[in-house]
């Protein structure tokens, strides 16, 4: 659905803002269904074998990066392009360790590999970061997406304002729905909880499966937060979590309001 932008009454600057605030998160949606077509066929069929079991998709997605293979990504980011003796070379260990360190990070889709073409010979193999790992190796989004947000705060059209803050939470849902796996609401609910908490955001699921809460124990924004008075962001996390559980989630308890944490239940359940 196209939003009003001309009827609103946006001065050009903030409608362009506006857009850059919503591209980025459809890239990241983008970024997770893309990997695959990007691999050779060996490496594109071992992806979607794991990709056809869900509660593998997290794990892929979320692993910790090991020392060892964060030497890599730096690597790549600053010369993509390198082959496996380049990298031999710059890392000063074996062939065998860098082919090792390049499978795992292939399996996390953080790196992929292309086919150079040589007069003779063998093909030569170079290798890149893929779109989520420049995200992970380091970039930083946190200037943009706090100007962003004050932008957004501005607008002085608040049915608009409301309108942009669903259009994010549905598109971080849709991202993070594809992360779960499937399940009852309950289940659901403690998959988020424990992806959530391996994004250094710490939740848990209380209250069992019978009666579900899903407590986050901090903010995920604290910064936005901050500059926040119309907590939009507690909006924005409401929609988002209902959008990725499948269900209707309410906001019962919030840490703004006093609380230890900010409590989650299923409307069903309420």
């Amino acid at each position: 659905m196209r939003l009003p932008l001309a009827s609103a009454g946006i001065r050009p600057i903030q409608t362009r803002i506006a857009v850059w605030f919503l591209s980025y998160f459809v890239m990241i949606k983008q970024t997770l269904t893309q990997q695959t077509s990007n691999q050779s066929p060996r490496r594109a069929a071992d992806a979607v074998g794991s990709l056809d079991d869900d509660a593998n998709k997290a794990t892929m997605a979320n692993q910790v990066i090991r020392p060892v293979d964060q030497l890599v990504l730096e690597l790549l980011r600053t010369e993509p392009g390198l082959n496996v003796g380049e990298l031999t070379e710059r890392l000063e260990v074996t062939a065998t360790a860098v082919r090792q360190r390049l499978d795992r990070l292939e399996v996390m889709r953080l790196v992929q590999r292309n086919k150079r073409a040589t007069l003779r010979g063998r093909p030569v193999y170079e290798y890149a970061l893929t779109a989520l790992g420049l995200r992970r190796v380091g970039v930083n989004y946190m200037d943009f997406a706090i100007a962003v947000w004050e932008v957004v705060q501005d607008f002085p059209d608040e049915s608009f304002r409301h309108k942009l803050v669903d259009a994010v939470s549905r598109k971080m849902g849709e991202t993070y729905a594809s992360l779960l796996p499937k399940g009852s609401t309950a289940e659901r609910m403690d998959a988020m909880a424990k992806l959530l908490t391996e994004r250094k955001v710490p939740a848990r699921l209380a209250g069992g499966l019978n009666l579900p809460i899903l407590e986050v124990q901090a903010c995920p924004y604290p910064d936005l937060m901050q500059e926040d008075e119309l907590r939009l962001i507690c909006e924005l996390e409401q929609q988002m979590l209902s959008e990725a559980i499948g269900e209707p989630m309410e906001l019962a308890c919030c840490r703004l309001d006093g609380y230890s944490s900010c409590q989650y239940r299923a409307v069903s359940e309420s």
